[in-house]
C-alpha cells in the first residue's frame, strides 16, 4: 500500500512539473483533422484485419483470433 502511495505522489509531482510543457504542446491543435473527409479511406474489412493482426502481435501471436 505504501508503494502505491509513493508512486501516486511521484506521478502527481511529474504532472505538476510538466503541466505547462504539455499545455504549450496542445495549444492550436485539434482533436480531429479538419480535412478528415479528404483523407484516403479504407474498407472496414481491411481495418479489422489490420487491427486483429496488430493486437495479436502485442500478445505474441500472429493474429488475436488465434487466441480462441
Amino acid at each position: 500500500m505504501r508503494r502505491k502511495s509513493l508512486n501516486n505522489t511521484i506521478m502527481e509531482a511529474v504532472k505538476k512539473e510538466n503541466k505547462f510543457a504539455l499545455d504549450e504542446q496542445l495549444v492550436d491543435q485539434t482533436l480531429i483533422d479538419p480535412n478528415w473527409r479528404e483523407k484516403p479511406k479504407r474498407p472496414w474489412a481491411k481495418v479489422y484485419e489490420d487491427m486483429c493482426k496488430d493486437l495479436g502481435r502485442r500478445y505474441g501471436l500472429n493474429d488475436i483470433r488465434e487466441a480462441r
